[in-house]
């Protein structure tokens, strides 16, 4: 199995697996973020894809996973609020969406758009 890169979106692992599908006599694969999504409790990000077979059907979702657009983002600014270890930082980024973490650790990915933040 070939290497798959990180979530575009929040940079956490990912998973994939395939099978066949009976019911629609065709391969089936999914790639996607191990990581809940903090506001709807499904996966931050998957994707499925149908083809002849299994083994054709997960060859083509990890490429398709891996591929990624070249856009890429920066932080234009930062400030905090809160006291000590849980100081909650928030950082405006170039492609206009906020990342607030918990900590002073800016972002690697936005998670409205899934650009790279540049750093």
């Amino acid at each position: 199995m070939s290497e798959l890169k990180l979530c575009p979106f929040c940079g956490g692992e990912a998973d994939v697996h395939s099978w066949w599908s009976d019911a629609d006599e065709c391969g089936r694969a999914s790639v996607g973020c191990k990581r809940e999504s903090y506001s709807n409790g499904y996966e931050c990000a998957r994707i499925y894809i149908r083809r002849c077979d299994a083994k054709t059907a997960e060859r083509d979702a990890i490429r398709i996973w891996n591929t990624r657009h070249r856009e890429t983002c920066e932080v234009v600014s930062s400030y905090s609020y809160g006291i000590s270890a849980d100081e909650i930082w928030d950082y405006e980024l170039s492609c206009g969406h906020v990342y607030t973490a918990v900590g002073k650790e800016s972002p690697s990915f936005c998670e409205e758009c899934g650009r790279e933040v540049v750093k």
